[in-house]
């Protein structure tokens, strides 16, 4: 009879052992889960942190575009009208000389 009780009894010593071995196996598993989270959440922390700052630097370079658009334009416009006025000056010249030339003809 004493035999009998034993049986059960390392059984459920066996099984409690087993069960020990699991949860710390889970424990560990866990932990492990647990860190690469963490350090997944820093990874993506710097990704957005790197994000912000590409972000940043895009506005500040369309800003600077928009402004050096401006210049192109008003540039462009500053020599179509220089040009249009020395072709009115080569024109006005370009009369004076004939005009001095038939003179001196006459």
């Amino acid at each position: 009879r004493r035999t009998s009780t034993l049986q059960p009894a390392a059984a459920r010593q066996r099984s409690n052992a087993e069960s020990a071995q699991a949860l710390l196996a889970l424990r560990k598993s866990r932990d492990f889960l647990q860190e690469q989270a963490h350090e997944k959440d820093q990874t993506l922390a710097e990704v957005r942190e790197e994000l912000e700052r590409k972000t940043v630097e895009i506005n500040t370079l369309e800003e600077r575009k928009r402004a050096l658009e401006t210049d192109l334009h008003q540039i462009t416009e500053q020599m179509v009208e220089s040009q249009y006025k020395h072709e009115a000056e080569v024109a006005e010249l370009k009369g004076s000389l004939e005009g001095a030339c038939t003179r001196i003809e006459s």
